[in-house]
């Protein structure tokens, strides 16, 4: 029996169905998150361990190139963290997932949005 792990990246889009003209990205990212789901299942035997993350709007250069800053301020105004996340903020959860404290952590896609999304 081996070890590993497998970060899988999702996306908030395959919770809400993206913006316009995102319908088929939005899709992808949604099958990720039962892609994850099932190679987790198929993979824990062997000591592998597949997880996925789901970043909201982060502030990066895609946002700067594809979204107007009329849009950036709305998701600001509708996330309870009141910022856009960060590169690095969603790094830090890939990392976690990769480390001996998240062990027990099997299949879970896990959401990065700020609270955007709390239920």
């Amino acid at each position: 029996r081996g070890t590993g792990v497998i970060v899988n990246l999702s996306s908030i889009a395959a919770r809400n169905g993206g913006g316009p003209g995102a319908t088929i990205y939005a899709a992808t990212k949604a099958a990720v998150a039962a892609a994850t789901k099932g190679l987790a299942r198929e993979l824990a035997p062997a000591g592998i361990r597949v997880n996925a993350v789901s970043p909201g709007t982060v502030d990066n250069y895609f946002h700067e190139k594809h979204s107007t800053r009329e849009m950036l301020d709305n998701v600001i105004r509708q996330t309870p963290a009141g910022t856009l996340g960060t590169n690095e903020e969603v790094a830090d959860v890939i990392l976690f997932l990769c480390t001996a404290p998240s062990r027990y952590i099997h299949g879970q896609t896990i959401e990065i949005n700020g609270g955007m999304y709390m239920v």
